[in-house]
């Protein structure tokens, strides 16, 4: 935005049509659809106090996508699995420690 904003200010229309492309693509690849992701997930959507950050976030994502002149998202694209369990012990080896490389 600041950098499209110093090019309106120049009165360059070919390089605010690239920063404005450039912005579309981003948005439209990446934050609108995870946003979108993150919203439609149940585990969320039932929980307390990420809900309804989650749900600004995709407000504002909704009204920037409008701005963009974007259409809405859906979370076709991605698909969070389902959550690991709650004894999930990452990088852990049998006895219990870390391993360690050398």
């Amino acid at each position: 935005m600041i950098k499209h904003a110093a090019l309106l200010g120049k009165d360059d229309s070919e390089g605010c049509e690239i920063v404005l492309d450039a912005r579309r693509k981003f948005f439209d690849a990446h934050l609108g659809s995870f946003l979108c992701t993150l919203a439609e997930q149940p585990g969320l959507q039932e929980h307390s106090m990420l809900d309804p950050v989650v749900r600004v976030a995709k407000a504002l994502a909704d009204e920037e996508a409008q701005v963009l002149g974007l259409s809405s998202f859906t979370a076709d694209i991605m698909r969070l699995g389902p959550p690991e369990p709650e004894t999930m012990a990452c990088a852990v080896n049998s006895s219990g420690r870390l391993p360690v490389l050398n």
